[in-house]
């Protein structure tokens, strides 16, 4: 376990060599050592984080609306493995009375030192910076730092959702897209997903939508409830997936983009939101040419909120009521998706795969678990310390070490010795 921090940790550790960095929401980065915890470098303070009373003077119809407080660094920092530069996105307090901005920044994982910024990169469409939560993931590529942004909590005020390419030298930003916005009224849509964007090997960024208010009539659409293909300087979809239903999931909340979209090769991609449909798309024709049909698809499969991951032909789901195995059947003409197995304890966070095992943390409990990729039996069992506030814990692995954020620390724990399957 590490030391207490100066705010509670809601981004993923990243982990370079031996050195595990680490943000608050006080918007400070940390180098902690991989080995014993104890604190390398840091904090490195952004500036003032942006507290929910000064949001609500700015907007007053988001009243009630958030729930985190302070916001400073929220969505997981990301590493550039070719600079080992580690990049964040702090939601920083101005002068009273004026919008808080949003910055990005670089810093060195050895030693701490700023290489990269602090960086505004709100995009001159943001009209309420305000109103804008950075909680999706960061991805490094093409020279760019993308960055989603999404609404509060309680989807109030005048939002929309966008994805910010901010340079990764730090001289602003190459591109954005703005989502939900095909007519004047039209809001929301966020991009709020926790898990990163993805980028395929041509460097084509996918983010997954959420609800839209007062969307335009048919035919026309405004990419909410979606998945949008954009390109490395983005600034309008190239093309884009949205299920036939997105209209009735627009007014019941049911965003589709509550994980991000998952490659899970074969050129081909699942995603899965509140919606609790499971789609696999094409990669190369979204949603084929009329944009609402999907490769494969599997009907009320779950609630999912996080994020997902694939191993091999296995797509591991962050289901709210314990994560869920999906099968990719590629044997036939048309792929197939079919259930696997489902998890015999709650555990519905963030999943990753690493040390051949699925991993994702019980919240309610307080609880990270590790299962068997083949079976879903619990390998691993690990108590931890979380913040109320801590809706998405995301466990790393790193070397015979597991490690995970826990209210204003990061607890790390032993992988378990897996047994070698019996031959006969």
């Amino acid at each position: 376990m590490s030391p207490g921090l100066d705010g509670i940790i809601q981004g993923r550790p990243v982990v370079v060599g031996t050195t595990v960095v680490v943000a608050t929401e006080n918007n400070s980065l940390y180098g902690l050592s991989l080995r014993n915890g104890r604190i390398l470098w840091g904090p490195r303070h952004i500036g003032p984080p942006v507290t929910l009373a000064v949001i609500a003077a700015l907007a007053p119809s988001s009243a009630g609306c958030g729930d985190l407080d302070p916001l400073g660094i929220t969505g997981s920092p990301a590493v550039d493995p070719a600079t080992g530069r580690v990049f964040a996105v702090a939601d920083v307090a101005t002068r009273p009375g004026r919008p808080p901005v949003h910055e990005l920044v670089g810093v060195d994982a050895a030693t701490g030192a700023v290489a990269v910024g602090p960086t505004p990169i709100d995009p001159p469409a943001m009209l309420h910076p305000e109103l804008e939560q950075q909680r999706a993931g960061l991805v490094v590529a093409n020279g760019n730092v993308y960055v989603g942004f999404g609404g509060l909590y309680g989807d109030c005020g005048e939002y929309n959702g966008f994805v910010v390419a901010a340079k990764e030298d730090g001289s602003g930003i190459a591109g954005y897209f703005e989502d939900a916005n095909a007519l004047p009224g039209n809001r929301q849509g966020g991009i709020w997903g926790p898990g990163p964007l993805a980028v395929d090997s041509f460097g084509n960024v996918y983010a997954a939508t959420g609800n839209a208010d007062n969307s335009p009539p048919d035919p026309a659409t405004d990419d909410s409830q979606a998945v949008v293909r954009l390109g490395p300087t983005p600034s309008f979809a190239l093309d884009y997936f949205q299920p036939v239903t997105f209209r009735a999931e627009n007014a019941s909340d049911e965003d589709l983009g509550s994980t991000p979209p998952l490659l899970v090769g074969d050129g081909q991609i699942f995603q899965i939101g509140k919606q609790r449909d499971g789609y696999l798309l094409n990669a190369a024709s979204l949603g084929g040419a009329d944009h609402h049909t999907p490769l494969a698809s599997i009907d009320n499969l779950c609630l999912a909120i996080g994020a997902n991951a694939v191993a091999g032909s296995s797509v591991f789901v962050a289901c709210q009521g314990g994560v869920q195995e999906v099968r990719i059947d590629r044997s036939g003409p048309t792929p197939q998706l079919r259930h696997g197995w489902t998890a015999s304890v709650p555990a519905g966070g963030p999943v990753v795969v690493g040390a051949g095992s699925v991993w994702s943390v019980d919240t309610a409990d307080g609880v990270l678990d590790g299962f068997n990729p083949t079976t879903g039996h619990v390998v691993a069992h690990y108590a931890v310390a979380l913040d109320s506030s801590q809706h998405f814990p995301t466990p790393t692995v790193a070397g015979q070490l597991i490690v995970v954020e826990a209210a204003n620390h990061v607890d790390a724990f032993a992988l378990p010795t897996l047994r070698a399957p019996r031959t006969r």
